[in-house]
């Protein structure tokens, strides 16, 4: 039994560098820095988080980004580092900006190639330059194939997969919104249990529990830690009195 083609039959299949334009304009003083994101969000460092980050003392090759611009980290492509910006700002060389040529859709070669990135297309072209990293520069990246609808079809495929993935991010949020108020309620019962306000009856840890023998030479003192350790053999439990 045949499968249905995944890509028609009618899409020709044309290498990235055919559609996209590499772009490589120098930066304005006030350009803020912007960083691709392996959810494939790319937008102003400032916008989304500043700690973590390695920052350059001098911004040597430092190029400048528009917004709709497709951008592609070099080193975390195939971990889907990959997508239009949301920002105009300014970036190191090692990310390639591309403009995309006369009826190509940005948002849909996104996709394309986020999901050639899950499928370990772009590491299988490229030679690891760090732990958890690649090296998918320009000059590999515009040899790739990739199909070619017609525009339309491009804007369709991306307006769906937008809908569908807000839609998936919306449920997310409920849900964990609910694991964290299960969460929350549950520790509340539980806290309940051992604080002054609970009617609970309580009864001091040395009426439960007795050492056997009850003597010095029980307690052992680690050196690895600050702790007094006592051996379990050395704890007796018993019923507390009524």
């Amino acid at each position: 039994m045949s499968r249905e083609p995944l890509i028609p039959t009618d899409w020709p299949v044309v290498p990235l560098g055919r559609i996209f334009t590499k772009q490589s304009r120098e930066p304005a003083p006030a350009d803020g820095v912007i960083t691709a994101f392996r959810d494939g969000n790319v937008m102003l460092r400032s916008r989304r988080r500043l700690d973590g980050f390695t920052e350059s003392i001098k911004e040597i090759g430092y190029q400048r980004i528009h917004k709709g611009d497709l951008v592609i980290h070099a080193m975390d492509a195939f971990a889907g580092a990959i997508g239009v910006s949301q920002d105009t700002g300014k970036s190191t060389p090692v990310y390639s900006v591309l403009t995309p040529n006369r009826n190509i859709h940005a948002r849909y070669y996104a996709y394309v190639l986020r999901a050639y990135a899950q499928a370990g297309a772009i590491q299988s072209l490229t030679q690891g330059v760090r732990e958890r990293s690649t090296d998918f520069r320009w000059a590999t990246a515009k040899s790739l194939l990739v199909p070619l609808p017609p525009y339309i079809e491009q804007v369709k495929i991306a307006d769906q997969l937008d809908r569908e993935l807000t839609e998936i991010d919306s449920a997310l949020s409920d849900f964990n919104f609910v694991e964290k108020l299960v969460a929350d309620k549950r520790k509340a019962f539980i806290d309940s249990f051992f604080t002054k306000e609970s009617s609970q009856q309580k009864i001091r840890l040395r009426h439960l529990v007795t050492l056997n023998p009850a003597v010095d030479s029980n307690l052992r003192d680690s050196k690895d830690t600050e702790c007094t350790l006592l051996p379990m053999e050395s704890i007796q439990f018993f019923t507390p009195p009524k």
